[in-house]
């Protein structure tokens, strides 16, 4: 009890003083001034932010309907994507609380024709992605029945033996959507509603049942485009077909996710029994449709959600602080990053819990003119040896690092030591890779069978590479930034590949000095940094995870050359055109 009370206290004094001595006023201003620069760059959607069991902060931005233009509200719908499969894992509990499963029971108790390599698939592999299934069923918009979808799926050939391998599988949970029907005697909507969304007071949560109207939610955007929204996808008359239903395709609002968090704090719904295994993690740290992680905060509890047609979501909490934050949005991809939600959250725990950022940018933008968008695009090389590229993608200007003092410019408060040591080291690797030497990769991972690993995986990438693209060309270390898309916040190196036609990525993730992975392209230039237009050769960088602010100002010489002046960082710095 006095432990109890103790956090209370302490989460009474974060309202008030706040976690690194933010004070609510503060807090609301931080938080604040960073999602309106967010919603400058592209981002729309609602955050809220809850401590020791109240909400401190709640905001939208940005439009659910540009071509209307409607803004988003608190209590707009947003599709929260796989945040759904949770739900499944609930009622699945729910069943069990109710005495009518296990979660150790084989499928094949609940469900006809299951093969004989899946007669040892048991509902708890299904629930922690450990049953070999695969990731995909189908298109989540395809007219797809449940039976038709179970079969199809047990059909597939498992991807490993159950319970030896963890691999996230949408597939996995649309199979247990299907056993809570036919243990339940009752619609997938319908039991959620009845078991889940009632007790916990949520009215505006599910398919079909809450009767949204059409007109009021938002519309889906990626890059730019128009992807309208969730009902304008097929859907039947029971909400999406199946090979969404149970995985994902949930709509909520935050105030809504708020009260299911809520509701998982208590017995009223689950038991404690219940909530440790829901809780518990397996391989890979996915619980019961959670991922629960081990953080420099403590504990996390949390999932992201998303789709391809621009709804992405994110929802994190941390028991030992006692603190949620959750962010639904409607603004679909970042740099062709498809959670964009989890990087606005990221960036929401760190202002949270006391990070400092620069000042946002203060500039007011205005429609570019095409023809000079044009006109500033080019390589302009540094003093200090490296290139700022100004490329059109998406239909906007970017700003991208090549070497790592560009690298720094665009991400860096000041230039991290370690990091252009990273990229040297990554410079004699890459070397002896592409002459197929891998004595100098290898000297840098701990374990004998991940070098194999890797190697095996590179080897493949750049024969993929050539054969597609053409005769290789050369490489260039673009930089090192800390992992700003993902959990892990490790020092991350980018190599691009240049080839006849197109260029490629990959990355070294370290540790400690040692390569512990390798990556691949989903995440583009390291310090890409969107651009707006402020005046006819003046424009503003921003980067969403970074959030450093700066300028870019081009001009002609008489001898009409363009030189390009960069503050950022509090510097000056004057860079020509190559």
């Amino acid at each position: 009890m006095k432990k109890i009370l103790l956090i209370g206290v302490i989460l009474g004094l974060f309202v008030a003083n706040g976690f690194g001595q933010i004070s609510q006023a503060n807090l609301d201003k931080n938080l604040d001034e960073y999602l309106k620069q967010a919603a400058d760059f592209g981002f729309a959607g609602v955050v809220l932010v809850a401590a020791d069991g109240k909400v401190v902060f709640q905001k939208a931005y940005g439009m659910a309907d540009q071509s209307r233009n409607i803004p988003n509200k608190i209590t707009t719908v947003f599709d929260i994507g796989s945040i759904s499969k949770q739900f499944t894992a609930a009622a699945i509990l729910k069943l069990e609380m109710q005495g009518k499963l296990k979660t150790d029971d084989v499928i094949s108790k609940y469900l006809d024709g299951v093969p004989e390599d899946k007669a040892p698939v048991t509902i708890h592999q299904l629930l922690t992605h450990t049953a070999g299934f695969p990731e995909y069923s189908g298109g989540d918009y395809e007219k797809s029945e449940r039976d038709e979808t179970v079969t199809r799926i047990l059909k597939s050939p498992l991807d490993f033996n159950p319970g030896s391998e963890y691999s996230y599988s949408n597939a996995g949970y649309s199979v247990l959507a299907a056993i809570v029907e036919k243990v339940s005697g009752q619609n997938y909507e319908s039991f959620l509603n009845e078991n889940l969304f009632k007790p916990a007071g949520m009215t505006h949560t599910g398919y079909v049942i809450p009767k949204f109207d059409k007109s009021s939610l938002p519309h889906g955007y990626v890059l730019g485009k128009d992807e309208k929204t969730p009902f304008d996808h097929v859907w039947s008359e029971q909400g999406p077909y199946w090979n969404l239903l149970g995985n994902g395709g949930i709509l909520s609002t935050a105030p809504e996710m708020f009260k299911w968090f809520q509701a998982l704090q208590s017995t009223a719904i689950f038991s404690n029994e219940a909530k440790k295994k829901m809780f518990t993690p397996d391989r890979s740290d996915y619980g019961y449709g959670w991922e629960i992680r081990q953080t420099s905060r403590g504990q996390t509890i949390g999932h992201n959600g998303g789709n391809d047609f621009g709804f992405t979501a994110h929802l994190r909490w941390f028991p030992e602080k006692n603190v949620c934050v959750i962010v639904l949005s409607n603004s679909g991809y970042y740099f062709d990053i498809g959670n964009y939600s989890n990087l606005i959250g990221k960036k929401i725990t760190s202002l949270v819990f006391g990070e400092k950022i620069p000042p946002p940018q203060t500039a007011k933008f205005i429609k570019p003119n095409t023809q000079n968008l044009k006109n500033f695009e080019g390589a302009y090389r540094l003093p200090s040896g490296g290139t700022l590229e100004i490329k059109e993608q998406f239909g906007q200007l970017f700003a991208l690092a090549v070497g790592q003092d560009a690298t720094d410019l665009l991400t860096q408060p000041a230039p991290h030591p370690g990091f252009a040591e990273a990229a040297k080291k990554a410079n004699a690797i890459v070397e002896g890779i592409v002459k197929k030497d891998f004595g100098a990769f290898k000297a840098v991972i701990e374990k004998e069978d991940a070098a194999k690993r890797f190697q095996t995986y590179l080897e493949k990438r750049m024969e993929d590479w050539e054969t597609k693209e053409g005769a290789f060309k050369g490489f260039q270390i673009l930089g090192t930034v800390i992992d700003w898309w993902g959990d892990n916040s490790t020092p991350t190196t980018f190599v691009r590949m240049n080839y006849e036609k197109q260029n490629h990525l990959f990355r070294l993730h370290w540790k400690d000095g040692k390569i512990i992975a390798i990556g691949g392209e989903g995440i583009p230039n390291p310090g890409m940094t969107p651009l707006q237009t402020i005046s006819q050769n003046e424009l503003a960088g921003w980067h969403l995870s970074f959030a450093k602010p700066i300028r870019l100002k081009f001009k002609q010489t008489s001898n009409n050359k363009t030189v390009l002046t960069i503050v950022a960082g509090g510097k000056t710095i004057e860079a020509a055109k190559n």
